[in-house]
């Protein structure tokens, strides 16, 4: 796989290809099928001279559609929200009026600082692992960290994961106020309270599927 600018240019050798063929998959994404054996340092050169047929034809490509939620099902929490675009704020369970999609984010924020924090500090005097702060962002690829200082950051998108892999998180994450690393200790310090938290760290990693697209 290769970038042209901000293109990605993904290369394909098919024994079928008699000729190089260049195919736009989208706005940001073009694949380029070749003969096999065909010499990959001749794939910059095959771009450039259909540079200008790119430059042509890119702008054509519709963008995609992200749709808008219709409903947002917060899992760990229980609540599943009937989301209106194009009013004032306005939140009556279960029906929640925002007046644009910019504005979930935000209110998802809003939303597990007061519901998530509570819960780690629950699951804290559960266990007895303390933490010295917590803060909820929004991020793409990470449930949560820990600071070497005790400081846990949590995902807005754990709201989205169901009740038993959002205490496994967190779990995690306070058993990083011990150890801060993924050594043995730490994994039989998380055993002492999940005993089946290989299992469940492996559910954890697949569950970016309950998140929306366009979250």
């Amino acid at each position: 796989m290769a970038e042209l600018g901000n293109l990605e240019v993904q290369v394909r050798e098919s024994p079928r290809a008699r000729r190089v063929k260049i195919a736009i998959l989208s706005a940001r994404q073009i694949r380029v099928t070749v003969p096999m054996g065909f010499p990959p340092t001749e794939v910059p050169l095959i771009l450039a001279a259909n540079r200008p047929w790119l430059e042509r034809n890119l702008p054509k490509v519709p963008a995609p559609k992200t749709l808008e939620p219709k409903i947002l099902a917060l899992a760990a929490i229980g609540e599943e929200w009937h989301l209106a675009l194009g009013g004032l704020p306005q939140e009556n369970y279960p029906q929640l009026t925002l007046p644009h999609m910019d504005a979930a984010i935000p209110w998802l924020r809003r939303k597990a600082e007061r519901h998530l924090i509570p819960i780690l500090h629950q699951v804290g005097q559960e266990t007895g692992l303390s933490f010295q702060k917590v803060a909820v962002r929004h991020q793409k690829t990470r449930w949560a960290s820990c600071s070497g200082q005790g400081h846990i950051s949590l995902n807005c998108k754990l709201l989205f994961l169901p009740p038993a892999d959002l205490r496994y998180v967190l779990i995690h994450e306070l058993c990083h106020t011990v150890h801060l690393n993924h050594s043995a200790n730490f994994w039989a310090l998380v055993a002492t309270f999940l005993p089946d938290c290989r299992d469940r760290d492996r559910a954890v990693r697949k569950a970016w599927q309950y998140i929306p697209p366009w979250l």
